[in-house]
């Protein structure tokens, strides 16, 4: 089954004006230099040449403080019966640019073709947003290309997008906060809500520099705002975040949690 959206991602401009609050672990700044510490966000993958097909997807950054390194993980996983396809992302952070990027790593390495991906991925920090957005280019190629994850589902892996990552501990509207029942996911519907990106992470991982905390990444539909924590989950915590889009695939709601189930 192909993953069928229209693309379009003005997702910076959302953050400005809703103004999440922060979480204590994010260091703000008056400086030249960019925030640092966990941001979470989320791609969508930029349409072109014959293929009108494209997909969101979520993502997360470990940034610091000052000018070094930085590491993160972009998750292509859209069914549960595919691997997570958590690409590495790493990089250098100058002042508030994020520059020399890189996205790599295997795709559904048991499909055909189990070759590595290879992104360049850059990006900048808005003080008026506290986040941090950029665009990502597959290298070596300027088309789409069909991947097929042998008995799960066909998607169009497009070759450039655009992304976004907002700092841990905000929430946006203000009424968007994610809860819990018992194995169950749920969170509020908001106007205009077409999918949601749900992404289940280690929560020891995702504060490792360059490991990969994805346990599992779910695309759901705007109903019923609900989803299942990942099979074999009780008693294992995990941090969950959660993103809805538009039908444009326009961010339009975010935030996260650590739920023990």
């Amino acid at each position: 089954m192909n993953m069928k959206y229209i693309v379009l991602l003005p997702m910076i401009a959302m953050l400005s004006a809703c103004g999440g609050g922060s979480g204590d672990t994010n260091t703000s700044t008056t400086s030249p230099h960019g925030a640092g510490g966990l941001f979470f966000g989320a791609y969508a993958e930029t349409a072109g040449g014959t293929d009108a097909e494209s997909a969101v997807g979520g993502l997360y950054l470990q940034l610091p403080s000052k000018d070094s390194d930085f590491n993160g993980r972009m998750s292509f996983q859209y069914k549960d019966c595919q691997n997570t396809n958590a690409l590495k992302i790493s990089g250098e952070k100058l002042l508030k640019e994020l520059t020399l990027g890189r996205v790599e790593g295997l795709l559904d390495p048991v499909a055909t073709d189990d070759q590595k991906v290879f992104f360049s991925f850059s990006g900048s920090y808005s003080s008026s947003s506290a986040a941090y957005s950029g665009s990502y280019n597959r290298v070596g190629t300027t088309s789409n290309e069909a991947r097929t994850a042998a008995g799960c589902l066909s998607y169009m892996l497009a070759y450039k997008g655009q992304w976004v990552a907002w700092p841990q501990g905000s929430h946006a509207p203000a009424e968007f906060q994610i809860t819990q029942s018992a194995g169950v996911v749920q969170w509020p519907v908001v106007a205009n809500m077409s999918k949601t990106v749900v992404m289940f992470l280690d929560p020891s991982k995702v504060v490792t520099a360059g490991a990969d905390a994805l346990v599992l990444q779910r695309i759901v539909n705007a109903l019923p705002a609900t989803t299942l924590a990942p099979s074999g989950s009780s008693g294992k915590t995990y941090r969950v975040v959660v993103q809805a889009f538009d039908a444009s695939n326009r961010l339009i709601a975010y935030d996260d949690a650590t739920m023990t189930f």
